[in-house]
């Protein structure tokens, strides 16, 4: 007799999980390392991807769609599918509902045969909003794994009695999807660009245990044998239908640097960041740049930025902040992108430091860098800014659309050394996106944008300012 708990099949899905990003996580500090945050890595040194991260991942992913217009039967296998806990009652302290475990098992993923992951050292500083430079002893360092490099992917779902195949066949389908779209972020700094990842060459296995070769051909562990079924693509009810993005592109007007130290003796004291040949434009550095001058505009406003700033930037409290307030994860994420090299030249610029009191050079104050320079006087695509809002309101549209405005204008430099003019952007196109809906500037043309758009674009930041004002009567909108 078949108990309705009794495994029944297996459903598979394999692929090669490749890096968009860079990932970070985790394995803790070394006492004797260099970094901040260690990578975590294998008995072979070797950086892999734990199946707890992924698993976590996917169902945070799955639980900010909407499901709420598919069947009764689909909700409950919901629950079979990810798993609950028991919920006790209050009174009795006994069980109203059942726990069930996850059907699903996710191997961890190990780096893909003849793969060599390159793990970098990059480094961070906390600069003050209110002076623009670095605070004390706040300065961090952490390895991260640089992308263009694929793991083994292997994740399976037991399928037993009570369950229903085609409600796991359907979440098996979406996991698909969203895996093959690189809409999941895995590890650490997701919000500046971090972790994007995408499933390639994705392969689905179903086994039904009712039938004796279904049976046989699981025992021999080598799925590689079986025939894959094909798992259509499903839409994915997401998050996204309120989506705001804003991808532009900008020509660097004079010169640009973003510090890495080099490791050879005889390298520039400081060099633009890069990955091989490519010139980077972390995500790190424009979300800081970003939130600074989001930060100084709601001032300005006499807008409040526990209000403002921290529900889209994200929030740590440090003391003496309250500490009975939680922290906050924010909302706002910001593509790492590669900068257009073909404009551009690395040319060294040797300085010295000056002594104030006599004028001279100090001793010892000779130092170089190797920043990207514009080549030539016209203006082209050089560094291109993606910024993303998932479950926008229109305020904080409204916010990055003046955000926006200082770096295209040139007043919102980004980087180091701008204090001589290095980082400021000009812009020349700009695509915003939101809710099925572009509106493109395209600084070769007049007008920039079209009266109609105009005029969408003056009610988003017509509703910061009515935001600013309800928040300040102490009234939500």
């Amino acid at each position: 007799m078949i108990g309705k708990a009794s495994v029944t099949g297996k459903m598979v899905l394999v692929g090669k999980l490749v890096l968009q990003t860079p990932l970070i996580i985790g394995g803790g500090s070394e006492e004797q390392g260099e970094s901040d945050i260690v990578v975590l890595k294998d008995e072979l040194g070797m950086p892999y991807i734990p199946g707890t991260s992924m698993a976590g991942c996917f169902r945070h992913h799955f639980f900010r769609s909407d499901w709420s217009h598919k069947s009764e039967k689909f909700q409950q296998h919901i629950h079979y599918f990810w798993g609950t806990s028991p919920i006790k009652s209050a009174s009795q302290g006994s069980d109203e509902s059942k726990g069930y475990q996850s059907a699903i098992q996710i191997n961890d993923a190990n780096l893909s045969a003849g793969q060599q992951a390159k793990v970098s050292l990059r480094d961070g500083v906390k600069i003050d909003s209110e002076t623009g430079i670095a605070e004390e002893k706040k300065k961090f360092n952490y390895e991260c794994v640089e992308p263009e490099v694929s793991f083994d992917f292997r994740m399976e779902c037991t399928i037993r009695a009570f369950s229903e195949r085609e409600s796991y066949r359907y979440i098996m389908a979406w996991l698909k999807t969203v895996l093959t779209n690189g809409e999941i972020r895995l590890g650490a700094m997701t919000g500046k660009g971090f972790g994007r990842c995408r499933l390639e060459d994705p392969q689905f296995y179903e086994f039904d245990f009712n039938k004796p070769y279904h049976v046989l051909a699981w025992l021999k562990n080598d799925i590689t044998e079986w025939l894959p079924v094909e798992l259509n693509s499903v839409e994915n009810p997401s998050q996204n239908s309120k989506t705001f993005s804003i991808e532009a592109y900008f020509s660097i007007k004079n010169s640009l640097i973003i510090r890495s130290y080099a490791e050879e003796i005889s390298s520039p004291d400081a060099v633009h960041i890069s990955r091989g040949n490519q010139a980077l434009m972390p995500g790190t550095s424009v979300r800081g740049a970003i939130r600074a001058r989001a930060e100084r505009i709601v001032k300005t406003l006499n807008g409040s930025e526990k209000d403002f700033i921290h529900p889209l930037f994200g929030w740590v409290p440090t003391p003496p902040d309250d500490k009975e307030q939680d922290a906050i994860r924010g909302k706002i994420i910001v593509e790492e992108t590669v900068i257009n090299s073909a404009y551009l030249v690395r040319e060294i610029q040797q300085r010295i430091r000056i002594d104030r009191f006599t004028g001279g050079a100090m001793k010892g104050g000779l130092f170089d860098s190797l920043p990207l320079w514009k080549s030539g006087t016209e203006d082209q695509e050089m560094v291109q800014i993606k910024l993303t809002i998932e479950e926008y309101q229109p305020w904080e549209a409204g916010l990055l659309l003046l955000v926006l405005k200082d770096l295209w204008n040139g007043d919102l430099a980004i980087g180091g050394e701008r204090s001589i003019g290095r980082g400021t952007l000009q812009g020349i196109k700009a695509v915003i996106s939101f809710e099925g809906r572009e509106i493109i500037l395209n600084e070769r043309s007049r007008p920039l944008v079209s009266a109609k758009d105009a005029a969408v674009l003056e009610n988003m930041l017509q509703h910061l300012l009515d935001e600013i004002e309800l928040r300040s009567k102490g009234v939500s909108a």
